[in-house]
C-alpha cells in the first residue's frame, strides 16, 4: 500500500501515450498493467491533456466513496467489539436531526452493510449527513482515544478541509501529511481491508487543490440535483417513448415560468411577518436596535429571503473568525426595519472545540448584538443542538 505520494508514479502526458501504444499492442496483457480499457475520446481534442485537465469529483470521491468505506470499518468494528451494540443502530432513526440537518435525515445502517454484503444506502447528502453527526449519535457511548474512533476522527479531519470553502495554501501541506497519515492509521488498523481506489486518491486532492481551488467548486453535487429532476420526471411519467424530448420540453417550460417571476429579484422577502412597537419588545432588544435606528414601528417575521439567502429564527451560524476559531452567533429575532432587513442575534461563546465529537460546544451569552447582512462572507444556517447539559454547534466543512 502507497501511504506516500512520494512513493507514486503519476501518469504524465508522456506516459499515457507510451501506455495506449502498449494496449494497442496486447489488451488483454496491458490493460489491466496500465488500468486502461480504450483510449479516452478527449484525447483527440486539440490542446486538450487528460492527465491535467480533470479535476476530481469530491461528491463521489469523499462523500460516496472513501467515507462510506470508513463507517463501514469503524462502525462494523465498534459493534463486533460490542462497544455499540446492533440494537443502538436503531438511534440513527431516533435522533432528532435539526431543522436543516432533517432535509437529509439518513437511512438505517444495516448489519448486511457493516459485514461488507450490501452497498449503503441514501444520497450523498444523507450520507454526508450521518457521517457528519455520528459523534452526536454515539460518542456519548464510546471511551475517548478508541483505536477505531481514530480512524473516524482522522478522516473527517481530512474530508472537512477537503469541503471547506476556502483552503489557504499554506494549509495544503498540512493536509497532505494527515492524508498520509490516515492512510497509514486505516491500513494498520484494518490490515484486511481492501483500500479502494477513491481512498487512494486523496492523496493527489493537494495537488489538485493547488491548481483547482477548493473542491466543492468543481464536485458532482450541483450536477446530481440538477439531474435528480429530470430522474423525477422521467419516473412519474411513466413514458419513455422519445424520452429526450418529453424531458427537454418540461424543463424549458420550468425554466420558463421560473425566469418569468421573482426568482432572479434581490428584494426582501419575508414569511409570517406582523408589525410592531419597538416599544412592544423587551428592554434588551430595545436598546440593542435603537443603537441603529430610531424607527418606532418595525415588522417582525419567522423568515426573511434576500439575495438568495434565508435567514430563519432559532439558526446559528458562523458570523466571522477570529485567531482561526470561528465566530458563532444564533438569530433570536428576525426584523425589517425601514424596509432593510435587521438580525437580532444573540453571541454564542465557544466553551470548546471537542475533537471527540467533533464539534463546538458553545455557551449563549447574556449579550444581543444587532447585524445587518452584508452577504460579503455568505450565510451557512447551522443546527444548534443541546444534550447532556450542553451545547454544540457542527459545522459542516472547516471554518479556515
Amino acid at each position: 500500500m502507497l501511504h506516500r505520494l512520494d512513493d507514486c508514479v503519476e501518469r504524465t502526458s508522456e506516459t499515457y501515450k507510451s501506455h495506449l501504444e502498449a494496449f494497442a499492442l496486447d489488451p488483454t496483457v496491458n490493460g489491466p498493467i496500465y488500468g486502461i480499457a480504450s483510449a479516452s475520446p478527449l484525447q483527440t481534442l486539440e490542446n486538450f491533456d487528460i492527465t491535467e485537465q480533470l479535476p476530481p469529483d469530491a461528491m463521489h470521491d469523499i462523500l460516496e466513496g472513501g467515507m462510506e468505506c470508513v463507517i463501514r470499518h469503524v462502525l462494523g468494528s465498534l459493534v463486533g467489539d460490542r462497544v455499540i451494540r446492533k440494537q443502538d443502530l436503531e438511534r440513527i432513526s431516533s435522533f432528532k436531526y435539526g431543522f436543516h440537518d432533517k432535509k437529509a435525515t439518513p437511512l438505517a445502517v444495516t448489519i448486511a452493510f457493516l459485514n461488507g454484503k450490501a452497498s449503503m444506502r441514501g444520497s450523498a447528502s444523507q450520507k454526508w449527513c450521518f457521517f457528519r453527526l455520528l459523534p452526536q449519535i454515539y460518542a456519548e457511548v464510546l471511551p475517548e482515544g478508541n483505536s477505531h474512533w481514530e480512524v473516524y476522527l482522522a478522516y473527517r479531519h481530512i474530508a472537512d478541509i477537503i469541503l471547506a470553502e476556502k483552503i489557504p495554501r499554506s494549509c495544503v501541506p498540512y493536509l497532505q501529511v494527515k492524508v498520509e497519515e490516515f492512510l497509514e492509521l486505516y491500513t494498520v488498523q484494518y490490515p484486511n481491508a481492501a483500500v479502494t481506489p477513491k481512498l487512494h486518491f486523496l492523496l493527489h486532492y493537494p495537488k489538485y487543490i493547488l491548481k483547482y481551488g477548493p473542491p466543492r467548486r468543481y464536485w458532482g453535487m450541483r450536477f446530481e440535483a440538477k439531474h435528480s429532476y429530470f430522474k423525477s420526471i422521467a419516473s412519474k411519467t411513466k413514458n419513455f417513448k422519445n424520452i429526450c424530448l418529453t424531458l427537454a420540453t418540461r424543463h424549458q417550460l420550468l425554466q420558463a415560468y421560473e425566469l418569468s417571476g421573482n426568482m432572479l429579484n434581490s428584494d426582501l422577502e419575508t414569511t409570517r411577518a406582523k408589525q410592531l412597537n419597538l416599544g412592544d419588545l423587551p428592554e434588551q432588544q430595545q436598546l440593542a436596535l435603537r443603537k441603529v435606528s430610531e424607527e418606532e414601528f418595525i415588522s417582525t417575521a419567522t423568515t426573511a429571503s434576500v439575495s438568495g439567502y434565508c435567514y430563519r429564527t432559532g439558526d446559528t451560524f458562523v458570523h466571522s473568525v477570529q485567531d482561526g476559531e470561528p465566530q458563532f452567533m444564533q438569530i433570536k429575532r428576525v426584523l425589517v426595519v425601514s424596509g432593510s432587513l435587521v438580525l437580532l442575534c444573540k453571541p454564542l461563546e465557544t466553551l470548546q472545540c471537542s475533537e471527540h465529537r467533533s464539534s463546538y460546544i458553545v455557551k449563549p451569552s447574556a449579550a444581543l448584538v444587532v447585524i445587518i447582512p452584508d452577504h460579503k462572507q455568505g450565510f451557512y444556517p447551522l443546527d444548534l443542538y443541546s444534550s447532556h447539559g450542553f451545547c454544540e454547534v457542527v459545522t459542516h466543512y472547516a471554518v479556515l
